[in-house]
């Protein structure tokens, strides 16, 4: 008990003593680029298929981790007088964790494409899958331990919620009369995941009974609701969409640099959102489904957008924004 209530006051003196030594260049202190509305009616559809995809991710995700965690800690049967089994539980849980919320955070930070971002969630939600196949492990092999099935579970859910608050928090940071909606709704959504799930692993252990038939149930159940939010909720294209927003001053000249553009060559507004898709390297599909636009319709705006740029393809385009106050 003294250990646990030492935490906080040891977290706070390593934050103070990190922050205090930490050399910031006040010239650079506000290198992150300011909050800013959604631009047109693209980017507003954007962000709403964000919050609703971080949201439903985190509650079907957490519905699935929360039943699982109860079963394993029923089964396990942690709150008896012999606290070996929940402190090994806790060690390997606290284990994994650490080092897997520390390589999420520095693969999110650091990567320059989606490739490394994308691999670290496929990995997350395959631990989350292998927890909930373990399910019936304990019931099935009575010497085989819970905890660690437990601990491969809990461990998974926490390294993806750490990803997923780098990904909010950068989404909150770069729109200013949204945040406070994206992250009510998104956080609302994640405490109500494991909430219905506690619930429900309640209600199998206590109400029905559980059993060998009904733990493959919950597990094929967890197994499908995961499956679901990795093939159709979020996706490849949802992360690099959440990439494609996290604030980088890189990223924050490259959106200054295509606003001068726009008043420059007088394009129009919907020829100014055309031309950031194209100029950020989306093809003619996926300018088409974010814009609810026609084939001939895309590519007529396109034609008038080099003409009048003066340009014939999309690179010399990019060109020209990336030479605009270089």
């Amino acid at each position: 008990m003294l250990f646990c209530a030492s935490m906080g006051p040891v977290a706070a003196a390593f934050l103070f003593y990190g922050v205090s030594s930490l050399q910031i260049d006040k010239k650079q202190a506000n290198a992150l680029p300011r909050q800013a509305d959604p631009e047109g009616p693209a980017e507003q559809r954007q962000l709403l298929r964000l919050i609703c995809a971080f949201g439903l991710t985190m509650l079907v995700c957490g519905v699935s981790y929360e039943l699982s965690r109860t079963l394993y800690v029923q089964m396990g049967q942690f709150a008896s007088s012999d606290v070996a089994p929940y402190a090994v539980a806790q060690a390997c849980i606290t284990t994994l964790t650490a080092i897997g919320s520390i390589g999420v955070a520095l693969v999110l930070i650091t990567s320059k494409g989606v490739r490394g971002p994308e691999a670290c969630y496929r990995l997350i939600t395959t631990f989350l899958l292998a927890g909930a196949l373990l399910l019936p492990a304990p019931m099935l092999f009575p010497n085989v331990p819970a905890y660690l099935p437990l601990a491969i579970d809990v461990a998974a859910f926490q390294c993806l919620g750490m990803g997923m608050w780098i990904l909010v928090a950068g989404l909150c940071r770069r729109y200013q009369t949204s945040c406070l909606f994206a992250f009510g709704l998104i956080r609302a959504a994640w405490s109500a995941g494991p909430l219905v799930g506690m619930l429900i692993g309640r209600w199998l252990w206590y109400g029905i009974g559980l059993d060998v038939a009904g733990a493959f149930t919950a597990a094929c159940t967890c197994v499908l609701l995961t499956a679901l939010v990795n093939n159709f909720v979020f996706t490849e294209n949802t992360l690099a969409r959440a990439l494609s927003i996290m604030p980088t001053d890189r990223k924050q000249r490259f959106q200054d640099r295509c606003r001068a553009v726009i008043e420059r060559y007088s394009l129009t507004e919907r020829e100014g959102e055309i031309m950031i898709m194209f100029a950020k390297g989306r093809n003619l599909p996926y300018v088409q489904e974010e814009l609810c636009l026609s084939k001939s319709t895309v590519s007529t705006h396109r034609q008038h957008i080099y003409q009048k740029l003066g340009v014939h393809s999309a690179q010399e385009m990019i060109d020209l924004i990336q030479e605009e106050n270089g």
